[in-house]
């Protein structure tokens, strides 16, 4: 038990930074969009993330969950939709020669380490849909465990699916938050800390 506004003061800044990490990540954001029950979605908040320097899904994981969320999980075609929309500006693609196609953003999905046909989401729920492009999941030249937004040919945006290694890199991810909308989320945290601060 906290006795002292020191101790509530340290547990707020976490909050603080997990309600709103986002805004100190050397990246830019856009806002978060909702996908209403009205719309026929699932209340939840999603959030694209540009990354000029390029990110690994491993840090795209990291500093979702230090925003308050988690990387995109895909569940319907609705969803998928509704998520790649939110990725249509190629600012968020590259074009992967020689290949000629289109490396689009991280979301969820990841690869079972001993069961290499079995696909998991970050959050643990079942994986009952998937988009993978045509010929997708490949496991090209082994360690493809990670999945993408990707779009054959090049310089375009898509919806399809791609599985790329986890330390290979793309220009996005799109963040999932299924808590209330992450700016508002913010406010209340900073002003609770405030409110300590002067009371202290």
């Amino acid at each position: 038990m906290f006795s002292q506004a020191g101790g509530w003061r340290a547990v707020l800044t976490a909050g603080l930074v997990l309600s709103c990490g986002y805004i100190l990540t050397p990246s830019v954001q856009a806002a978060p969009v909702q996908w209403a029950v009205a719309d026929g979605g699932n209340d939840h908040w999603y959030q694209a993330v540009y990354v000029p320097d390029r990110i690994t899904w491993t840090d795209a994981q990291t500093q979702a969950v230090a925003a308050g969320g988690y990387l995109a999980t895909i569940s319907s075609s609705a969803e998928n939709a509704f998520v790649a929309s939110l990725v249509t500006d190629l600012k968020y693609w590259y074009n992967n020669s020689p290949w000629n196609n289109s490396i689009g953003p991280w979301f969820g999905g990841y690869k079972d380490t001993v069961n290499f046909s079995v696909w998991h989401w970050v959050t643990g729920e079942d994986w009952s849909f998937s988009q993978w492009d045509p010929g997708e999941p490949n496991n090209l030249g082994g360690g493809e465990n990670r999945t993408h937004f990707f779009s054959d040919p090049a310089s375009t945006a898509g919806s399809n699916w791609n599985d790329i290694g986890v330390d290979d890199i793309t220009l996005g991810y799109v963040i999932e938050y299924n808590i209330p909308e992450p700016a508002t989320l913010c406010l209340l945290t900073l002003g609770a800390f405030t409110l300590i601060r002067r009371r202290a």
